[in-house]
């Protein structure tokens, strides 16, 4: 399936057999974003362990990202890991908490933002209709992966 980015005239594509698969062809979103738990963050999360509060941000304020890999490695796929994709899905269709997405201020390219970490929610959440997605609005790298919430 192919979806419109909000805040330009791009395009992804989302793939068909998840959305199908989670049970999205008849999803209508009753609120502006997923449901949000709040700290502590699960490890996989990869949060700054001292996040500061989430917040709600526009979708149309956060850039786009492209998985593109360098050094004469191929580029990666959108979304390399399809089930990740269909429990986010299932998660939006059952109303389960989910942890916020951690961007950054990037103020370029007529964004505000910049995605640090939780491209498959914030995708997932364009494509399931969310105008909003919970955030953690942190400095990028700003901690070792040792400081962080992280696996």
């Amino acid at each position: 399936m192919r979806f419109g980015l909000p805040s330009c005239n791009g395009t992804f594509e989302f793939p068909d057999d998840c959305w199908e698969k989670a049970g999205m062809n008849t999803f209508k979103p009753s609120a502006c974003a997923y449901s949000v738990i709040g700290p502590p963050y699960p490890q996989d999360a990869c949060l700054p362990a001292s996040s500061p509060p989430w917040s709600l941000v526009a979708i149309r304020e956060i850039e786009p990202c492209s998985r593109q890999l360098t050094q004469g490695i191929p580029a990666a796929p959108l979304f390399a890991t399809k089930g990740r994709l269909i429990r986010i899905l299932r998660g939006f269709e059952n109303n389960d908490p989910m942890p916020p997405i951690w961007i950054y201020e990037a103020k370029t390219n007529g964004y505000r933002y910049r995605i640090q970490h939780g491209v498959h929610r914030f995708y997932s959440s364009i494509a399931a209709g969310f105008t909003h997605i919970p955030a953690v609005v942190e400095e990028p790298f700003l901690l070792s992966r040792h400081d962080r919430n992280c696996p």
